[in-house]
Order: C-alpha cells, then structure tokens, then sequence
C-alpha cells in the first residue's frame, strides 16, 4: 500500500468533516454558546435595580426549561415542533430567575418567569437533539432535517447571518477631500450587546480629535480624563520617540485648556509627590469637566463630570470594559492611544489603509449574536417598566406584589416582534426570514445564506465584486443576479465559522509567556510591572533612553492592546505548537494567531472571537502533510473522529488573518 494520500483519501476527510459538523453546524454553535454563557452574563449585567434609595431587586440564578406551551386553563404543556406547526403556536422554553427584593425593612423572594426564549430546532435545549432517528419519527419530524430554524407563530423563520464589518478592530483611511480630515482610525466597539463607534480625525493643523457620541474633542484630553498625563499620553501611543514628534501639536493644545503645573518653592519630597498627586486629580477632574460641557451644557460642574465620568465608562469602548477601576480606564487611553498610532504609520507610508473587503476585518453575525442584541435591549424596557410598577406599588401602599410588576410578556413580545418582522434592534431589516423549503437543497443553501447590510441601491462595486479572501469561504457562484448581486452569498461547503471564547485564559497564557502587560497585573499570585508603569519610572529617575520598547512586537488579543513581547516571531511559533499540541487551557482550535513584521511596526494578532470564517487545513511540516493513511483508515472505521485530527494537530482551522501569514499548497 502506497503511502502517497490519495484524492479518495482526501473525501473521506471531507466526508467526516461534513458528517460531524453538519452544512447548519455555524446557526447551532452560536445558538448553543448563547444559551450556555451570553444570556446568563446579560442577564447578570442587569441582576440590581434600585426601586428607592434603600430599596433594590435583585434577579438572579435564570434557569431554562424545556419548550412548552400554556394551554387555555393554564396548564403548561410540552409541545412538538410538529403541533406547534400545526397549531401556529411559537416552539419556546421558559427563563425563570429567583427575585428578591430588599432594603429598608422590606423582604420577599419569589421565583419568576423572565421571558418566553424561542428554541432553535437540534440546539441543546431541544429535546428532539437527544432522540435517535426512530424517536424523532416517532415525534412527527424528519431525522435528517438539519435543524437551526426556529418555529414562530407556526411558521419557520431562519435568523440569516448577518456581515458586518469586525468589531473592535482599528480600520485606518483617508480623510474625505475638502473635509478638512487629513486621516481618520474608527473602531466599532461592542461586548455583550453593548455597542459603541469612536473615531478619532486628524485635522490639517495636525491635531487629533475624538468623534464620540456625536461630540468632537481633543484626543489627548481624552486620554488625561482617562487618567494619564502628558508623558504617559506619549507613551500610550508608541515607546518609539519618532511618534512623539506628531503627537505633541495635540498636546500643546490641551496644555491650553487644562490648569498648568506650578511648583511652590521649598516643597520637601514628599510635599512634592502629594502636590504632584493634587494637580493629577484636578487635570482629570478639568479633562472631564471639558467633556462634560459638551453633553449636559448649561448643568452645575458636580453633574458635568459626573455624566462625563459614566460615559467614559459605559459608552467608550465598551469592549474592553464598563467598571470604573484605573485599569480599565488606562487601558481605553491606550487603546485611543493605538489609533492615533496607526493614523501617524498610514500618514507617514508605513502602513496601507485598510481594505474594508478584506475577510479579516470581516465578521458573521448569527444567531446567538441576533438575540443578544434583542434580549439585552428588551431588559432595558423591562427593568424600567418593574422600576416605575414597584415604585407605584410602593408610594400607594407598603403592600408589595413581586408577580404583579415582573410582566415576562414585555420581553418575550418584543423578541417574538422582532423575530415575526425581520426588523431588528439598531434599523436592520430582513433578518428572520420565512425559510424556504421548495426543496432540501433551497432549506440548505438558506440556512448557509450571509446577507451585507449595505444599501442595495447604491452601487458598492467593491464589496459585489469577489475578494481573494473569500477563497474558500465564500461560494464563488451562488449569488442572486440583480440588484442584490454580491451582497447576498452563500457560505463555501467546508467553512467553520468560530464560536468564540473567553479572552481571559488566553490573556493568562499570553503573560505567561513574556509578554508584558500596559498596566501593572497580578497573574496567578505573580505581580508582573506593566510597561506604562516602568516607563514611568523609569523617566522619573532619568533612565528612560526611549529605545527600551521600540523594537519590542505589540500583542493584540481580539484588538485590544494587552502588553508588548520582545520576540513576537518566537511567541506565535510556541502558541502555534501548543495549539497543535491541544497543550492549552481552554479550546486551542478557536484561537488563531498571526505575526505581522514590517520594517516598520512589528504586531502579534491573536483572534479568539466569535464571526471569524475558517477554513480546515491539512498541516504540512517539512514537506510532508501530517495526516497520513493510517489516519485516513481509522477515519473509515470510525476509530478516529474529524475533531481527533483537529486535536492531533494534523488539521487546523485558519482565519483570513492566520492565512496571510501561512504558506499554502492547493
């Protein structure tokens, strides 16, 4: 037996891979993943609301049932997808959560329903997922219906995937022509439900300023409110002195506008150090004033900073958090501070601006990520609608009725309005819609359908047109003529698209590596000083020669800067290895890791998110592929699955990001 593979090898490769995963595999992931982690965590991001002063609800412990039906006399019952077919009923699962209200003398706990959550067929709250072929007959359903649809009012509605431009990734451009905006960074920041847009501009004068919720301000004041001050500012941008020469023309221009530093004579050191930590509390509390006047103008100075302080936390980059601890804050100048740096790259040739077509800076929005966007904006209407019903409640009489005020129906309708209409939270349209089933090749190549959010009106040659990038992920053929040409595609057959996972693990392992952090970190008992942190120290006793960092890789984890590595080459090689190796603590085929090294800049990206399209590879180490024809028999007897390979490190998943930086044989 020949030990060459074979084209017949590489089908049953294939084969298995479509076996396993299933052509709906991307709907159910995202689906599964919400139901496990993301509505638990927005329904804990929503877990207190304050009724009075003394008084709060708090909504905890949310648990799911399994689909079912209230009958005319209330009696909830199990139904079938099939009967809620036939009847035009909605297949959905209660969310029930414990509620508990105290304070001021007050206390009553009640368990409750949340809301009715529609139940995607096959996921893993479907009972149908756990039947064999004979039992799901047996229920009315066809064992080979891929499932990945939902059932509402009795129809069949498919939530399609959604393109959208990746969030929390810096896109670099031109400024348009005579709009005074010489280049532009813009980031689309979003966690949890939450989104927010900042761009920052520079103008001809040279100066950057911050496009933040419809306002223009300075850059650097920005940064200062944060928390820096204007060395920190520097080197938040880059610890390259060549960058500082372009940021000092914005920095001049808030020294005008924040209170200047004058030292009293005859100040001991530690007069000095407190009199110094003063002038810190009072610049911040000045950037924030500034800021504040912009958004609650003609409002008393405690309220300006005040509504300013809550912006920065909840509106900016909401990504990267929404606490008020410094850290958080220092690493949102930071960030601001990494789009100003990439604006001077691209203003200085050393950077290309960024192809918005491009499928790294692309992501598929499905349905785990639909509903997070519904749910999360439907419990902002629900806990006020509660707020006003208990206040009621209270101020007519101390008698209070918990089940009275927790009406579920508020958010269950505007999820099942949402998902009934195709209108969606934020002016999309058509995003559920009426799954077609002519035939089970037109159910198929629905359920794979990715649909642009661009206007089909206008004439976007460049986003119709197809992209090198979409090799292999995206169907070359299978696009409606007319005007939805290029803007409505279909997934390739053997594409995965990542689920996502938690970035803290990989951020652990990143450390752990020797990678060092932007602020100061205590990494399982281990204090490791952040980069800002020995800078500044570092120009506080003079020793500071602006070299230290400059030829160091920055580390970016999902687009958020976490720290600077000295060897950025070394570092993706070992996460690559200990991928192949499964040697991770958390789901290694998610994460994707790519080194970019110019004569210029020098970045290590490393992907964990979820949208990303993959494609699986064959690895090839020195000339020869690793899945040889043993794998290729165990296959066919079943002794190995299509994920064992993956484990194995013969086969890996690749994002566009990962494939620019791979050598590829086809």
């Amino acid at each position: 037996m020949t030990s060459e593979l074979t084209h017949e090898d590489l089908w049953v490769v294939a084969k298995k891979y479509l076996e396993e995963k299933g052509l709906v595999r991307q709907h159910l992931d995202s689906y599964n993943r919400f139901v496990r982690e993301i509505l638990p965590s927005i329904i804990e991001e929503f877990n207190v609301v304050p009724v009075t002063e003394n008084i709060s609800l708090y909504i905890e412990k949310p648990r799911i049932g399994q689909p079912q039906w209230v009958e005319v006399d209330g009696t909830p019952q199990y139904k079938t997808p099939l009967e809620c077919r036939i009847r035009n009923l909605t297949y959905m699962a209660p969310v029930d959560v414990t509620v508990r209200l105290e304070g001021d003398g007050v206390y009553k706990e009640a368990v409750l329903r949340l809301m009715e959550l529609p139940v995607m067929l096959k996921s893993e709250i479907d009972p149908l997922s756990k039947l064999t072929p004979e039992e799901i007959v047996e229920r009315g359903e066809d064992p080979n219906d891929p499932g990945g649809y939902f059932i509402i009012n009795g129809s069949e509605k498919v939530l399609v995937a959604q393109e959208d431009l990746a969030s929390n990734t810096i896109l670099v451009d031109y400024g348009q022509e005579g709009s005074g905006i010489t280049h532009t960074a813009k980031v689309v920041s979003a966690a949890r439900g939450r989104r927010s847009q900042l761009i920052i501009d520079r103008r001809k004068d040279g100066i950057f300023y911050a496009n933040f919720q419809g306002h223009r301000i300075p850059a650097v004041i920005l940064m200062i409110a944060l928390g820096l001050d204007t060395r920190e500012v520097l080197y938040a941008v880059s610890p390259d002195p060549a960058y500082h020469t372009y940021v000092l023309p914005s920095i001049l221009q808030a020294e005008q506008v924040l209170p200047k530093l004058e030292v009293p004579q005859g100040l001991s050191d530690e007069e000095l150090r407190q009199y110094i930590e003063e002038y810190r509390k009072k610049l911040v509390e000045e950037a924030l004033d500034y800021i504040g006047s912009r958004f609650a103008i003609g409002r008393p100075r405690v309220e300006r900073v005040e509504r300013a302080r809550r912006l920065l936390d909840e509106r900016l980059l909401p990504h990267i958090g929404t606490d008020s601890s410094r850290e958080t804050r220092v690493l949102k100048a930071v960030f601001i501070g990494q789009m100003i740096a990439r604006i001077i790259e691209l203003m200085l040739g050393r950077r290309q601006p960024d192809d918005k077509d491009h499928y790294r800076n692309k992501r598929l929005r499905l349905a785990g990520d639909l509903l997070a966007t519904l749910v999360r904006t439907a419990l902002v209407s629900f806990t006020r609608e509660v707020r006003a019903e208990l206040e009621k409640q209270l101020s007519k009489s101390r008698k209070i009725e918990l089940k009275a005020a927790f009406k579920h129906s508020i958010i269950t309708d505007r999820i099942l309005h949402a998902m009934a209409t195709g209108n969606w939270p934020g002016g999309r349209t058509g995003v559920s819609q009426l799954l077609d089933r002519t035939n089970m090749v037109s159910t198929l190549s629905h359920l794979r359908r990715v649909v642009s959010p661009l206007a089909r009106g206008q004439p976007h040659f460049e986003a119709r047109e197809l992209h090198g990038t979409q090799w292999g992920r995206i169907c070359p053929f299978e696009t409606p003529e007319g005007a939805n040409i290029g803007l409505v595609k279909n997934l390739a057959l053997l594409v995965n698209v990542s689920v996502g996972i938690d970035d803290k693990p990989v951020e652990e392992v990143l450390y752990e590596l020797g990678t060092i952090p932007v602020v100061t970190r205590k990494i399982k008992g281990r204090v490791i000083k952040g980069y800002l942190d020995d800078v500044v120290e570092k120009l506080e006793k003079g020793e500071l020669t602006g070299e230290e960092y400059a030829g160091w890789s920055r580390v970016f984890l999902n687009g958020k800067l976490i720290g600077y590595h000295p060897n950025g080459g070394q570092l993706v090689e070992t996460l690559r290895n200990l991928r192949r190796q499964s040697k991770l603590p958390f789901k290694a085929s998610e994460l994707n890791v790519t080194h970019v090294h110019t004569e210029f800049f020098d970045e290590v990206i490393v992907s964990t998110d979820p949208g990303r399209i993959r494609r699986p590879l064959i690895v090839v180490e020195n000339g020869k592929p690793k899945l040889t024809r043993e794998h290729v028999e165990k296959l066919k007897t079943g002794e190995l699955s299509f994920e064992d390979l993956v484990r194995m490190g013969v086969v890996e998943y690749l994002d566009p990001d990962e494939e620019e930086n791979a050598l590829m044989a086809f």
